[in-house]
């Protein structure tokens, strides 16, 4: 190999490192999107991406000028250097990556491309799951767990410490006045992550608010729509979804923009209407799609599809009666949809209650379990896949493994509770909690049956 071969070839090693890394910074960009920009459109975070980059090219240039400079003054060199245009050197760039790459060998051109793969194999991983509101909320602090717990009857949020099951660790009234007779009636919860805290999110259904809990305090509120439901929030905490059930047999969805620091002072920010009396809320695992399960549309309630970027319907799967809670896989391929009081029969012949498995990308229920009446509150497990789904079966909370679903109804675990599930809320360390209010009790299933 000559001297200008070898030279070639050493060019073309760098710019293959230079666009592999180029790549990596803008996959990293794209991650940080995933985290903290999902509720930004696609093309404003591309404007941000590239004000980012460019940005960057500056400031690089900048002290590669004020280095130069400094090394003319030292040498005694005099004369201005060539003045610097971020458009023009990243014309130049482009130019010349095209005909140094050109003649570039096979061989190379495959390392390029197992350089990226690496990248995926190495630096991808999958995103934490969004959460999925409920009655229950377990929130970790060191080794202590607390348990939220909406005891909608007596108008209270009660907590609960792991280590103490058996006694309150505090009760936080929820209403607007802490008269038992005014209390609200506090739903389902969703605990968002502010700053070095958990706040919880709770519905309040007799207010029309939503409340918000720091530790054991109320300290704000703000209105929502009739009969509000459900929660959910985008990866990046700053945008909160609200189902609104009523009026019936409308309801809506509204966006609330909630990055400020006074939760008293957050605003609507958009309502989507053609939603009819919607129930459970679950994102998919990027946040850039927000399902909800719905009820009054005469027997074919679908399952809609939103846009959190843009607030606008996408699609809906049909034919999903009386959805009440839905919940999405950590991998966004499957859909839990559970179906309240729709009859089906069970194999002992038995009126029962469907728990539908769902495809969002064909739009078609893969397979449908008939449980007792009725299925309520659905949860997955918190391991890496979340193999394992949780449902509230009656007066009994039923184990099942999701990757079995798609085509069978086996069970791997059902625990008789003796009364109504209203919630169940899952652990960073998989433990699970189902409350069940008629009995005013707490249950925990222990980890290790899983």
């Amino acid at each position: 190999m000559n001297g200008n071969s070898r030279s070639r070839y050493s060019i073309a090693i760098i710019v293959v490192i230079l666009i592999c890394l180029l790549l990596d910074i803008f996959l990293a960009l794209w991650r940080v999107r995933e985290v903290y920009f999902v509720s930004v459109p696609v093309f404003q975070f591309a404007a941000i991406a590239w004000g980012v980059l460019t940005g960057a090219i500056t400031v690089a240039a900048t002290l590669i000028r004020v280095g130069g400079a400094v090394l003319r003054a030292l040498r005694g060199v005099t004369g201005e250097p060539h003045p610097f245009s971020i458009d023009e050197t990243i014309r130049k760039v482009i130019r010349f990556g095209g005909r140094v790459l050109s003649p570039l060998p096979r061989s190379l051109s495959v390392l390029a491309l197992l350089v990226v793969a690496a990248y995926f194999l190495l630096e991808s991983h999958p995103l934490e799951l969004p959460p999925i509101s409920s009655s229950v909320v377990v929130i970790s602090k060191g080794s202590e767990k607390f348990i939220y717990v909406a005891a909608s009857d007596q108008g209270e949020i009660e907590v609960t410490r792991a280590t103490e099951l058996s006694k309150s660790y505090a009760r936080i009234p929820v209403g607007t006045s802490g008269n038992l007779g005014e209390r609200g009636r506090p739903e389902r919860m969703l605990a968002v992550k502010h700053g070095q805290s958990h706040w919880i999110f709770a519905t309040d259904t007799k207010s029309n608010k939503v409340h918000v809990i720091e530790g054991d305090t109320v300290i704000g509120s703000f209105s929502v729509g009739l009969a509000p439901r459900s929660l959910a929030v985008t990866p990046d905490r700053r945008k909160l979804f609200v189902s609104n059930e009523q009026p019936v047999p409308s309801g809506t969805i509204q966006a609330f923009d909630i990055d400020g620091p006074d939760p008293n002072k957050y605003v609507v920010t958009a309502t989507i209407q053609n939603v009819t009396c919607p129930e459970g809320l679950a994102l998919s695992p990027r946040g850039d799609l927000l399902y909800v399960a719905t009820q009054c549309g005469g027997g074919k309630d679908p399952v809609f599809m939103i846009n959190t970027a843009t607030n606008k319907i996408e699609g809906a799967i049909p034919n999903l009666a009386v959805g009440t809670s839905v919940a999405v896989s950590a991998d966004g391929a499957r859909l839990y949809v559970s179906r309240g009081n729709y009859p089906c029969k069970m194999s002992n012949g038995e009126g029962g209650s469907p728990l539908s498995i769902v495809d969002p990308q064909s739009k078609k229920i893969v397979n449908t379990v008939c449980l007792h009446t009725s299925v309520g509150p659905i949860a997955i497990s918190r391991d890496k896949d979340g193999r394992y789904l949780f449902v509230g079966n009656g007066d009994r909370m039923t184990v099942f493994d999701r990757k079995g679903l798609d085509a069978s109804d086996r069970i791997l675990n059902e625990i008789p509770l003796g009364s109504g599930v209203s919630g169940i809320g899952v652990a960073e360390d998989n433990s699970v909690y189902a409350f069940v209010p008629g009995k005013a009790l707490l249950f925990l299933y222990n980890p290790q049956g899983l």
